[in-house]
């Protein structure tokens, strides 16, 4: 079994090497669960110990989930081990840190990962929902540029007007039924190179005339985000969302990328029809799986 202790900053180098992104996150995620941050190390002969794996909880203020992240490769054996261990200890520290009875252990896994999939049923893991991660080239035609409203870069206003701020996570919840972390937008901005993006109606001020949002940040192999991607409710139906999603598509084909992505849940019928029109495809799918902390696990 790996050996389990707090992560340290000195464990960074190695944790880049595993997963850069849950790097960053453990690093400089506002939504870290305080002291929830673990290292797995495994023997890597002659006495020496390298790192294996890592990984934190993490939670969104608003929400009654509480994600379970670890960097590790799985599909090697030391790897499984260390996810094993990392799985166990942070399932503990999730008893002792929860916030209410209501809160829940969530992870994601790959369709395809039928092997870690099993792994995660083994801990008592169960899938609660389906997602696609969606994928549109940036070559060729793209969507024609609307006719009402202006696109805005509100990426300041966001990090600098709390009212406006508070607008948009009005906006957001009343869009999904839940709210997004302010947490989580703010990280994306500051250490992901993340811009997000608003059709203003009218010419008015953006605290007035926001009427749809997208947030986007670069990924690799010259892809980029288009994610939390929403419209103000009384809104709705008007065409806002698919012409604030064309002309970002067109800013970013023009700014170099290669392809936009997003995820969607799959029973989001209007979305999914969304996308399609806009010439999104399917790239592959997540399961979004729930856990119940110390439940035993089943025997082989």
């Amino acid at each position: 079994m790996a050996r389990i202790v707090p992560f340290r900053d000195r464990y960074l180098e190695e944790a880049r090497a595993l997963d850069p992104f849950l790097a960053l996150e453990i690093r400089s995620h506002p939504d870290v669960v305080p002291g929830t941050a673990l290292a797995a190390f495994g023997d890597a002969g002659r006495g020496k110990a390298v790192l294996t794996g890592f990984g934190f909880l993490s939670r969104n203020p608003f929400d009654r989930f509480t994600a379970l992240e670890f960097g590790t490769d799985v599909r090697s054996e030391a790897g499984i081990d260390a996810a094993d261990a990392l799985l166990d200890a942070l399932a503990g520290l999730f008893l002792k840190t929860r916030d209410g009875d209501r809160a829940v252990l969530r992870l994601w896994c790959r369709e395809s990962q039928e092997a870690y999939r099993a792994f995660l049923e083994d801990h008592g893991f169960a899938v609660r929902d389906r997602m696609r991660v969606m994928e549109r080239p940036l070559a060729g035609t793209l969507p024609p540029a609307g006719a009402d409203g202006e696109v805005r870069d509100v990426t300041g206003r966001i990090l600098e007007d709390a009212g406006y701020l508070a607008r948009y996570l009005e906006l957001n919840k009343a869009a999904f039924g839940y709210q997004d972390s302010p947490g989580e937008l703010i990280f994306r901005i500051r250490h992901c190179g993340g811009r997000v993006f608003s059709l203003v109606e009218g010419g008015a001020d953006p605290a007035e005339g926001s009427r749809a949002f997208v947030t986007v940040w670069p990924m690799e192999n010259g892809a980029a985000a288009t994610e939390n991607v929403f419209c103000d409710p009384a809104r709705q139906r008007r065409g806002f969302t698919g012409r604030l999603l064309g002309a970002v598509l067109r800013m970013l084909a023009a700014e170099g990328f290669l392809s936009a992505r997003l995820n969607v849940y799959e029973d989001d019928a209007p979305a999914l029809a969304l996308y399609g029109k806009l010439g999104y495809h399917d790239m592959y799918r997540l399961l979004e799986m729930h856990g119940t902390a110390g439940a035993d696990r089943e025997d082989g």
